[in-house]
Protein backbone atom coordinates (compact mmCIF):
# COMPACT_ATOMS: atom_id res chain seq x y z
CA UNK A 1 0.00 0.00 0.00
CA UNK A 2 1.34 3.45 -1.27
CA UNK A 3 1.47 6.40 1.16
CA UNK A 4 -0.36 9.70 0.50
CA UNK A 5 2.50 11.32 -0.88
CA UNK A 6 4.18 8.01 -2.91
CA UNK A 7 3.48 6.70 -6.32
CA UNK A 8 5.27 4.51 -8.74
CA UNK A 9 6.71 5.65 -11.94
CA UNK A 10 3.99 4.88 -14.73
CA UNK A 11 6.30 4.54 -17.56
CA UNK A 12 6.14 0.80 -17.04
CA UNK A 13 9.85 -0.21 -15.44
CA UNK A 14 8.53 -0.34 -11.83
CA UNK A 15 12.33 0.39 -11.42
CA UNK A 16 11.54 4.58 -9.90
CA UNK A 17 9.66 5.69 -6.55
CA UNK A 18 8.69 9.48 -6.18
CA UNK A 19 8.36 10.27 -2.55
CA UNK A 20 7.87 14.15 -1.57
CA UNK A 21 9.06 14.39 2.23
CA UNK A 22 9.32 17.86 3.76
CA UNK A 23 8.37 19.72 0.71
CA UNK A 24 11.48 17.87 -1.51
CA UNK A 25 10.92 15.13 -3.80
CA UNK A 26 12.96 12.35 -3.45
CA UNK A 27 13.34 9.57 -6.52
CA UNK A 28 14.86 6.43 -5.69
CA UNK A 29 16.02 4.45 -8.84
CA UNK A 30 15.58 0.38 -7.72
CA UNK A 31 18.00 -0.37 -10.16
CA UNK A 32 20.63 1.15 -7.87
CA UNK A 33 20.58 -1.71 -5.13
CA UNK A 34 23.13 -3.47 -4.47
CA UNK A 35 20.70 -6.63 -3.86
CA UNK A 36 17.61 -7.32 -5.52
CA UNK A 37 14.74 -6.03 -3.48
CA UNK A 38 12.23 -7.73 -1.30
CA UNK A 39 8.96 -8.31 -2.59
CA UNK A 40 6.91 -6.13 -0.49
CA UNK A 41 9.56 -3.57 0.22
CA UNK A 42 7.43 -0.88 -0.20
CA UNK A 43 4.86 -2.63 2.56
CA UNK A 44 7.73 -2.56 5.07
CA UNK A 45 8.84 0.61 4.35
CA UNK A 46 5.45 2.72 4.93
CA UNK A 47 5.00 -0.01 8.44
CA UNK A 48 4.96 2.13 11.07
CA UNK A 49 7.40 1.88 13.80
CA UNK A 50 7.05 0.93 17.60
CA UNK A 51 8.43 3.74 19.76
CA UNK A 52 11.85 1.72 20.51
CA UNK A 53 12.56 1.29 16.86
CA UNK A 54 12.31 4.90 15.90
CA UNK A 55 14.14 5.84 18.99
CA UNK A 56 17.03 3.54 17.25
CA UNK A 57 16.20 4.99 13.68
CA UNK A 58 16.44 8.42 15.10
CA UNK A 59 20.22 7.61 16.84
CA UNK A 60 21.22 6.27 13.45
CA UNK A 61 20.51 9.32 11.44
CA UNK A 62 21.92 11.61 14.47
CA UNK A 63 25.01 10.05 14.84
CA UNK A 64 25.58 8.90 11.33
CA UNK A 65 25.79 5.33 11.91
CA UNK A 66 24.51 2.06 10.16
CA UNK A 67 20.99 1.37 11.01
CA UNK A 68 20.89 -2.67 11.94
CA UNK A 69 21.61 -5.37 14.28
CA UNK A 70 25.12 -5.52 16.32
CA UNK A 71 27.48 -7.54 14.08
CA UNK A 72 25.92 -5.96 11.06
CA UNK A 73 26.43 -2.31 12.19
CA UNK A 74 30.20 -3.24 13.42
CA UNK A 75 31.06 -4.68 10.13
CA UNK A 76 29.80 -2.15 7.70
CA UNK A 77 30.94 0.49 10.53
CA UNK A 78 34.76 -1.00 9.68
CA UNK A 79 34.30 -1.13 5.92
CA UNK A 80 32.57 2.71 5.53
CA UNK A 81 35.44 3.95 8.22
CA UNK A 82 32.50 4.97 10.86
CA UNK A 83 33.31 3.39 14.12
CA UNK A 84 34.14 6.49 15.74
CA UNK A 85 30.07 6.75 15.08
CA UNK A 86 29.76 3.55 17.25
CA UNK A 87 31.52 5.40 20.86
CA UNK A 88 29.69 6.59 23.09
CA UNK A 89 29.83 10.94 22.43
CA UNK A 90 32.60 12.96 24.18
CA UNK A 91 35.59 12.48 25.31
CA UNK A 92 37.25 9.17 26.97
CA UNK A 93 36.81 9.47 30.45
CA UNK A 94 40.55 9.86 32.16
CA UNK A 95 41.34 6.72 33.59
CA UNK A 96 43.02 7.29 37.50
CA UNK A 97 46.23 5.18 38.61
CA UNK A 98 45.26 2.57 41.19
CA UNK A 99 46.40 3.58 44.78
Amino acid sequence: MKGPHEKENEKGSGQQLKVVRSGFLLTIDMHDWPLPAPPSWLQQANEAQNESELAALRQSVTRGEPHGDDPWQKRTAKELSLESALRPPGRPRKLLPDT
